[in-house]
């Protein structure tokens, strides 16, 4: 969330050439709990498109109305519909559903192979290598969705093999988003009749909404947290020490709050527990257990460093501690613009799955 070029990177690497060197990003129980993370996602591409691609002097996108269509065309195509997509970037062509089927399911797959390499007998080993067989050539989404079940008997219940189910639920549901996706912020005019056609929640995720923010938001960026002091010599553990997955949570979870929140006084910001599961290290569920092991203990002070509030089943009011929030003057600034004499420590993002880069003054 630090390393936006990072992350577009995560979001649209090509599944042939990658090799491993650029880690996935949406983790498969977000993908399976109601698509979540992916609006994060295609704001990302939609930011990079209209400020980062499309206004290169080697790309002609005279008009702004074209301009935009043109980034609603690569969402679209990610997405896995009938989209456009530039030169340069024919991988993007169906890359959710493909970063599903092979990335997300391959690791599950590999797992129930394993499980039917142990003492299951042999009928039902020829049956699981069927199945999973099908699973990794099917096109019919139905039918991958029904021989994930069958697996999921054989198995006993596997979690891998549950994990086959739902990302092909996902598949399902992904497709079902075409029409929705595709509704209109602003239409011309239209009659009554037509317009109730169009009606439109815009808590749901549509191209256009997606444009907007990302319009809003601006350009792709690399920025860094800096802090006045070193945060973990006040931040403790309830139980336990801190290790290094705490301290990759601990600090991303203050990045987010940094970032969601719109004055320096507003004591919640509402964030995404998808946003922050898909960068930290290790795959947290982000329960209310993992807000509540922390502490800030200063100066015979030891209170809870983090508070939430849950406003829906993926998304909460996060509260950091004020008293570490003064002491570390923590701030978010363009890495580019960053100076010896602004920080104590830097913490620089290297993308999903990866620790920061720790620099000190």
């Amino acid at each position: 969330m630090l390393n936006e070029i990072q992350e577009f990177k995560q979001y649209t690497f090509s599944h042939a050439n990658n090799g491993g060197e650029i880690l996935p990003r949406l983790n498969h129980r977000n993908i399976c709990n109601g698509l979540s993370g992916i609006d994060r996602a295609m704001t990302i591409i939609a930011r990079y498109f209209y400020y980062n691609f499309y206004v290169d002097k080697s790309v002609t996108v005279p008009v702004q109305q074209e301009r935009l269509e043109a980034v609603r065309e690569v969402l679209k195509a990610w997405c896995g519909f009938e989209g456009r997509t530039p030169d340069g970037y024919s991988h993007l062509q169906g890359w959710l559903p493909q970063y599903i089927r092979k990335v997300l399911m391959a690791d599950k797959l590999k797992n129930c192979r394993l499980y039917s390499e142990g003492d299951v007998g042999d009928h039902v080993r020829s049956q699981i290598e069927a199945c999973l067989c099908l699973i990794e050539k099917v096109d019919d989404d139905s039918e991958r969705l029904t021989t994930a079940r069958k697996l999921v008997e054989l198995t006993c219940g596997s979690e891998s093999a549950t994990s086959l189910q739902r990302l092909s639920n996902a598949l399902i549901d992904l497709k079902k988003k075409k029409t929705e996706f595709s509704k209109r912020m602003f239409l011309d005019y239209i009659s009554d009749d037509e317009a109730s056609k169009w009606k439109n929640d815009f808590k749901k995720i549509t191209y256009d909404s997606i444009i907007a923010n990302a319009i809003n938001m601006g350009p792709l960026i690399n920025s860094v947290l800096i802090s006045q002091i070193d945060p973990f010599t006040v931040i403790k553990k309830a139980k336990g020490t801190i290790k290094d997955n705490d301290k990759d949570r601990i600090l991303k979870m203050i990045c987010c709050f940094i970032l969601n929140r719109t004055n320096a006084t507003q004591e919640y910001a509402v964030i995404n527990k998808s946003d922050i599961a898909n960068w930290c290290m290790g795959d947290p569920k982000m329960q209310k257990a993992d807000y509540e092991k922390y502490l800030f203990s200063h100066n015979g002070l030891s209170e809870q460093l983090f508070e939430t509030i849950s406003v829906g089943s993926n998304v909460v009011k996060l509260r950091v501690h004020p008293a570490l929030l003064d002491l570390c003057e923590f701030k978010v600034c363009a890495e580019d613009m960053l100076s010896l004499e602004d920080y104590e420590v830097a913490y620089i993002d290297a993308g999903s799955g990866k620790p920061f880069t720790v620099r000190t003054h």
